[in-house]
């Protein structure tokens, strides 16, 4: 891969990110394998050769929407244990915050959720992007704990776990929607088991 132009003045640097916000969208519309350089330069409404200034192909715009999207999923979900007080007296209200946030976010990029999902099985580049912001919400989180007197064993795994039980709530109330559950009861079970998770067994 040949070394490829920054952009240093605002235009420059707006038109790439346009190029990787559009490009994200329409890979995430029409399907990886079905969209070209051209297309998303058309749909960007820039010249071919703009996107080859900035990008090898359109695996590396995938990557850079693919980063931004990982820290637009993450990112809510982890100021709200960064600006939260008190946690160990509002527990159930911050889990329940967090239940909703990722909720919310999941909803609102459930296309390009279920296609980044499936991708990220085949495409390492992916698995590597959501694993490594995986852990690195995972850690702030311990952090954030640790200075709110949370001084449980294995506290990075409890942490992880949690995570991970939200993120399959979220996968379950937006993408399976099975008829015969009661989500909200559901939700209240996760909220319990993970509360069990932190104090059950210190």
């Amino acid at each position: 891969m040949g070394n490829k132009r920054e952009p240093m003045k605002q235009h420059a640097i707006e038109k790439k990110d346009i190029m990787i916000r559009k490009g994200f969208e329409l890979i995430c519309e029409e399907g990886y394998h079905r969209v070209s350089c051209a297309d998303i330069a058309k749909y960007a409404g820039v010249s071919t050769g703009c996107v080859y200034q900035y990008f090898d192909d359109k695996h590396d715009i995938l990557l850079a929407g693919v980063r931004r999207y990982a820290d637009q999923i993450w990112f809510p979900i982890q100021n709200i244990w960064i600006n939260a007080h008190d946690i160990q007296n509002h527990f159930d209200a911050i889990l329940d915050d967090t239940i909703e946030e990722a909720i919310q976010v999941h909803t609102l990029s459930s296309k390009a959720h279920s296609e980044l999902m499936s991708m990220s099985y085949v495409d390492p580049d992916i698995a590597t992007i959501f694993r490594t912001k995986e852990l690195e919400i995972t850690d702030r989180i311990v952090e954030v704990l640790k200075k709110e007197g949370f001084s449980f064993d294995h506290l990075c795994e409890r942490v992880h776990l949690m995570m991970n039980m939200i993120d399959n709530l979220c996968h379950e109330m937006i993408y399976h929607n099975h008829s015969s559950i009661d989500y909200q009861v559901m939700k209240k079970e996760t909220v319990k088991m993970m509360r069990e998770l932190f104090y059950g067994n210190k």
